[in-house]
């Protein structure tokens, strides 16, 4: 096959995948643009809140703080050394500011933009929160088409008036990874104008309940064993109305002016933690409004590409720029492509990642077009652990409706997931312990009898399913993380 076949067929596939990612993005809606609001942990601690604070407290390896579920972020964004605990809204301004310097700073700083926002408190890239994010900027008024998808009819069918079978019907064919769509227009020939505003009223509000944001106690537990912990935790606080769940990230990065003030604070965490202190900085770089290194100094180096990356790296940049002039004809226009221009490295700070400007950096503008940044000498404090959050007022499975959990690969809605795994506690005993858009980490009490029937039944449910190798070999309790890829 040519080349331009290649890029007719890559075309194609990126229209029908856009089209897809509406279903799961779909618009703000005018009739309620107001952000649900904040359901807080208790400031004042009754005896049950106390007894659940220090029982975190007692098996965290890092400081209890409070923390914002459901928790979005993502392992996407290049975060290979972890330096997502220490932003601050700071720095998260500083860094929006050089964005807006060139257009090679903005290409430059997409992803870790990305990153700092599902840290700080941005846009969220998957689940339901999404949406409600999308409902709280005001977002595109004018809904034009309703997408239904397995995890989003029951709710549109329990606010559709019965008058109009033939619409239900219709409705009823969304089921699993089918997505149905649904102009608004049929609504209103149906039911008329009034009547289609407060069904779509009724019908995102119950949607964006489902994603409510709380506030909980985040936590750490030792990466070794972290199943385990959280299980004992789970279980001493679910009497007391409280959840506990492992999020998808585990940074704790804190930063010390001097050596003795880091290895001071180091002491006073859980000795079952690793903990490691590193001296960073002090480093300079000065960059032209390409992005290009002028010169450097200190704990930073250059990274360049060579003439067949660079010219890989040009000819993807030229791909994405033409595919997205392509979408924006076929009216897809809000579906941003990250330009390829920069896939090269061109810095690194030492324990950073590739392009990535350090927390706590000093970002100045020498010149019109020249750019400074500067890393102090300081000491930072690196905790491996598993971050977990604590909640009140939720169970494991509204959770995953939260967490925006599906298997649409496999032809599984969330409610698919939900359904199956509630058969699973009843026979078993099943407890979820960690879980993100498109995977689920459990854990069962005891092991099924027939063990062929079980491996016959968890491989047609979850082909990528893995055992955790902590327990494989004994008779007890048995991690299972479910994955659909």
């Amino acid at each position: 096959m040519s080349n331009g076949c290649l890029f007719l067929s890559l075309i194609a596939t990126v229209i029908a995948i856009a089209s897809t990612i509406e279903v799961f993005a779909p618009a703000a809606y005018a009739q309620d643009a107001t952000a649900l609001p904040l359901t807080r942990s208790p400031i004042k601690l009754d005896t049950s809140a106390k007894t659940v604070y220090k029982t975190i407290e007692a098996s965290s390896v890092v400081p209890v703080t409070t923390g914002t579920f459901p928790d979005y972020r993502q392992r996407e964004f290049k975060e290979s050394f972890e330096p997502i605990s220490a932003w601050s809204k700071a720095d998260y301004a500083q860094i929006q500011r050089l964005r807006d310097h060139s257009e090679d700073f903005r290409l430059l700083t997409i992803d870790q933009l990305l990153a700092m926002q599902s840290k700080i408190g941005g846009v969220r890239n998957h689940g339901i929160l999404g949406q409600l994010e999308r409902r709280k900027a005001g977002e595109d008024s004018n809904t034009q088409m309703l997408f239904l998808t397995g995890d989003n009819v029951e709710t549109f069918l329990s606010v559709l008036p019965p008058k109009s079978k033939e619409i239900r019907n219709t409705c009823s064919r969304a089921r699993g990874n089918r997505m149905l769509s649904l102009p608004v227009t049929v609504l209103k020939h149906a039911y008329g104008d009034a009547e289609t505003e407060k069904i779509l009223k009724s019908f995102y509000r119950l949607e964006a309940e489902k994603s409510r944001p709380l506030e909980g106690w985040k936590f750490g537990l030792p990466e070794n064993s972290w199943q385990r912990k959280l299980s004992e935790v789970k279980k001493a606080i679910k009497p007391l109305g409280w959840e506990a769940f492992a999020c998808d990230v585990n940074p704790q990065r804190i930063f010390f002016d001097t050596k003795a003030a880091a290895e001071t604070y180091a002491k006073k965490l859980n000795p079952s933690a690793t903990i490691t202190v590193v001296e960073e900085g002090p480093a300079e770089l000065l960059l032209d409004k390409e992005a290009n290194v002028i010169s450097l100094s200190g704990k930073v180096a250059k990274r360049a590409l060579s003439p067949e990356q660079k010219k890989r790296s040009d000819a993807l940049y030229g791909q994405a720029k033409l595919l997205g002039q392509t979408l924006q004809i076929f009216g897809q226009d809000k579906l941003h492509l990250a330009s390829q221009r920069n896939a090269g490295p061109r810095f690194q700070f030492e324990n950073y990642p590739k392009n990535w400007i350090p927390p706590h950096a000093s970002i100045s503008y020498p010149t019109g077009d020249h750019v400074k940044i500067q890393i102090p000498a300081r000491f930072s404090v690196s905790v491996k652990c598993m971050e977990a959050m604590a909640i009140p007022h939720v169970d494991q499975y509204q959770y995953l409706v939260a967490q925006g959990t599906s298997g649409i690969n496999h032809g599984l809605s969330g409610a698919d997931i939900v359904n199956r795994l509630r058969q699973w506690d009843k026979r078993y005993g099943l407890t979820v312990l960690k879980a993100n858009w498109n995977s689920v980490f459990c854990r069962l009490d005891k092991l099924p009898t027939d063990g062929g029937t079980w491996d016959r039944e968890i491989k047609e449910f979850c082909p990528e399913m893995e055992e955790s190798q902590e327990e494989s070999q004994t008779k007890g309790p048995r991690n299972l993380c479910l994955w659909w890829d």
